[in-house]
């Protein structure tokens, strides 16, 4: 679940097209509910992408034990 949401707020901030509102709005007319808020689309995708780097990096310091085995392998 983690993984789907980091994915669609990172394809929100980084794309001009993702039909979020599909198919209530054309795929064409569809906004991104969150760049605007962000300050737009540099701001929000620097923002997302330093967020998901310290989320990655405190999970790696917290879980450093036989960390690539679990990421690569799972577990």
């Amino acid at each position: 679940m983690l993984g789907v949401l980091s994915h669609v707020l990172l394809d929100v901030t980084n794309h001009d097209y993702n039909p979020v509102f599909w198919p209530f709005l054309s795929m064409s007319d569809t906004p991104s509910p969150i760049t605007p808020l962000l300050g737009g689309a540099l701001t929000a995708s620097i923002l997302v992408h330093s967020v998901m780097t310290l989320l990655f990096v405190a999970l790696f310091v917290h879980r450093r034990e036989n960390f690539w085995e679990r990421v690569l392998v799972g577990g």
